[in-house]
């Protein structure tokens, strides 16, 4: 058996610089990756209490479970707003590639 090679590339940035757009979608931010970690770890509960047998721990089930349950809700409730979601992350999106295109060329 062989293990499987990747290669990394890391990069660093010595001076970088801070715009009005960064500071517009860093609550975008913040709450993408808020939503990430709460999915990563509510995967690894249920994968680790299906495959391994492993039983959670009471407290971070029930935490898990309101979690999945208030997200619910916000969606159910957010539906009225699609549109106004769509057009501001089109936005987002627009000024975002006007910005890289700039910097770009």
């Amino acid at each position: 058996m062989s293990a499987s090679k990747s290669v990394t590339f890391r990069g660093e940035v010595f001076a970088p610089s801070h715009s009005g757009y960064a500071s517009l979608i860093l609550p975008f931010v913040a709450c993408k990756n808020l939503l990430q970690t709460l999915f990563r770890l509510t995967l690894g509960l249920l994968w680790s209490e299906l495959v391994e047998g492993k039983t959670a721990d009471p407290l971070l089930t029930w935490a898990g479970f309101f979690a999945f349950c208030t997200l619910s809700l916000i969606s159910y409730y957010g539906r009225a707003y699609a549109g106004f979601f769509l057009l501001i992350f089109f936005l987002l999106w627009f000024i975002d590639f006007q910005v890289a295109q700039r910097k770009v060329f």
